[in-house]
C-alpha cells in the first residue's frame, strides 16, 4: 500500500498512529489493522480506475508505504522524504529520496538525494 498526497498540497490533517510513514510498523496486527482501514479508504474512491486518472499526473509524496527502503524514504540508517513523479502520457515514474532537506517537499537543500527512473506496461490480463 501507498498512501500518496500531491506535493503541491498540505496532506489532510486526519488522526493516524505514528507509523513513521510506515517504516515503525513492527507487529503483522499493526500491520493488518492500517490494511484494513486503507482498503475501507479505497472502497470510497468513486473512480472505476483511479491510477489512470490524469489527476495521478505529477509530483507526490509518500505518506505511509509498506514498501522496502529506498522507496519508503530510507537508505541505510538515513531516513528523509519519499517522493514519486508520475507521467501517465510517457507511462514513466521516477521515485525520488531525499535526506536532511527542507521546504513544503522536503527536498530544497537535501545533502543527499537518489532517484530512480522507470516506466511501466499496462498487462490486460
Amino acid at each position: 500500500y501507498n498512501i500518496l498526497t500531491p506535493s503541491s498540497h498540505t496532506p489532510p490533517t486526519i488522526k493516524r498512529a505514528n507509523t513513521d510513514k510506515g517504516r515503525s510498523l513492527q507487529s503483522p496486527s499493526q500491520k493488518t489493522q492500517i490494511h484494513s482501514l486503507l482498503s475501507n479508504l479505497e472502497s470510497l474512491c468513486p473512480l472505476s480506475e483511479p491510477a489512470r486518472d490524469a489527476r495521478m499526473e505529477g509530483p507526490w509524496i509518500v505518506l505511509y508505504t509498506d514498501a522496502p527502503p529506498p522507496s519508503n524514504g530510507q537508505l541505510g540508517f538515513w531516513k528523509g522524504v519519499a517522493k514519486q513523479v508520475i507521467d501517465l502520457e510517457k507511462k514513466r515514474y521516477r521515485n525520488e529520496l531525499y535526506v536532511g532537506g527542507g521546504g513544503a517537499d522536503g527536498d530544497e537543500g537535501a545533502w543527499l538525494g537518489a532517484v530512480l527512473d522507470a516506466r511501466w506496461e499496462e498487462w490486460d490480463g
